[in-house]
């Protein structure tokens, strides 16, 4: 058996994972991953057999201080050998190669893996719902649609609650069709 490798992934294999968490139940937004893709294409990893893809993850570096480790997935079928758990820690040595010594490092995970997440010498911050649905009622008065209201503005909100500028993927993902 031909031992896997970490690769880059290519633009192609983005939808393929973006598949593989559907079938799991995951909802990224409908242009999340080829938004990311287009903002940063090294922050996509690729797991593989050979020439197949049987797994992938993102490892973002939205500044020398701080990083996110987000999608992480291994192809259904092939679960149970170990792979995740050689791919998680093959991302998180990456990462850290992209980021200054002691940067901090966020994670979006599944939270029956918050054990696992622990062994890798994360803490549990908080504990996120989704919801999803259509919203009725009133709007808020103080709402205002982009772009009546400036980036800059958008931009400075951000940094209220990320730790990182992020200005070429929040203008990517405002201006994404049909939004």
């Amino acid at each position: 058996m031909i031992a896997p490798s970490i690769t880059p992934m290519r633009a192609d294999e983005v939808p393929v994972l973006e598949e593989w968490a559907a079938q799991e139940g995951w909802n990224p937004g409908l242009a999340d991953l080829a938004i990311a893709y287009a903002v940063d294409p090294a922050a996509f990893i690729a797991l593989r057999r050979g020439d197949e893809l049987i797994g992938g993850g993102t490892i973002f570096s939205h500044s020398s201080q701080f990083g996110f480790m987000g999608l992480f997935i291994i192809r259904a079928d092939l679960r149970g050998q170990g792979l995740g758990t050689e791919l998680w820690h093959q991302r998180l040595t990456l990462l850290r190669r992209r980021l200054a010594p002691g940067a901090s490092i966020g994670m979006d995970g599944v939270f029956a893996m918050v054990p696992f997440y622990e062994k890798g010498g994360f803490t549990l911050a908080h504990r996120d719902l989704r919801f999803e649905g259509i919203a009725h009622g009133v709007a808020d008065p103080q709402a205002r649609p982009y772009p009546e209201i400036s980036f800059g503005e958008i931009a400075a909100f951000d940094r209220r609650f990320f730790p990182a500028p992020r200005p070429a993927f929040l203008l990517r993902w405002l201006e994404q069709p049909g939004v």
